[in-house]
């Protein structure tokens, strides 16, 4: 389970980003296709690396993002849900370029 060690990253940027003390709320994170999260592995192990530390009850929101995908034939550049997908050109051979993407995009911090 991968997620298990993506969640001790995330945790160790998520307090390194925080100011010492805070109560965090909530993490988003955006998790490209090629990551191959399964999200309910990764909440179970962001629960399990957190449970006493300051992101202890911390919500976890994944955002799953869709397949950047490039036509061979026409040229042109698209996200789509699933993969493989056929072009509005017709073509099936629609290729990913990129994917791999995880980022962390927000930690909300209590007031």
């Amino acid at each position: 389970m991968h997620e298990y060690s993506l969640a001790e990253a995330l945790l160790k940027q998520v307090i390194s980003h925080a100011p010492p003390g805070s109560k965090i709320e909530r993490v988003v994170i955006e998790a490209g296709p090629l990551q191959g999260i399964e999200p309910h592995a990764m909440q179970t192990g962001w629960q399990l690396i957190t449970r006493e530390t300051a992101c202890a009850h911390t919500v976890l929101e994944i955002v799953e993002l869709s397949w950047p995908l490039h036509c061979p034939a026409c040229g042109k550049d698209w996200t789509s849900p699933e993969f493989p997908a056929t072009c509005s050109c017709g073509c099936a051979d629609s290729h990913p370029v990129g994917g791999r993407d995880l980022l962390l995009k927000s930690i909300t911090i209590a007031d």
